[in-house]
């Protein structure tokens, strides 16, 4: 009896918010709206759940409507602006000493700092050393 109960729940729960999804999303407005969240959010361009919308409705149209509110985002040269400096917040300096020389290299993120470290040091004379290292990095 309580999984009866809990499984009408579950279902009266998932069409509601489909009856939600579509009300919100199943016009011009919405489908542009959309579009502006997921290029703000930097997600990649899909027009696709516009075919849960179902008969009676222009897919096409909205479809158009997303991309149209996708691009008036993707294009505008204050949100790359605005992205180009959120990826810039996260920058590593990495330093690596063998012997007497020191090795140090910068990045957007950890892996790709100690990835240019280690190829420096694989380019020296101290090439030997340069396997099963401790890289030591901070974040700037």
């Amino acid at each position: 009896m309580k999984k009866l109960f809990f499984t009408l729940i579950l279902l009266t729960s998932c069409a509601q918010f489909k009856k939600n999804w579509i009300a919100s999303n199943c016009n011009p407005d919405g489908a542009y709206s959309m579009g502006v969240q997921d290029a703000q959010n930097s997600k990649e361009h899909d027009n696709a759940d516009f075919v849960h919308c179902g008969e009676g409705f222009n897919i096409g149209s909205l479809q158009k409507s997303y991309s149209q509110g996708f691009s008036s985002v993707k294009g505008n040269s204050l949100h790359i602006l605005r992205t180009t400096l959120e990826r810039a917040d996260d920058y590593y300096e990495c330093s690596y000493n063998v012997f007497n020389d020191n090795f140090s290299a910068g990045g957007n993120s950890v892996s790709e700092a100690k990835y240019k470290i280690l190829q420096k040091c694989k380019r020296s004379e101290h090439s030997f050393y340069c396997s099963n290292i401790d890289i030591q990095c901070n974040k700037m």
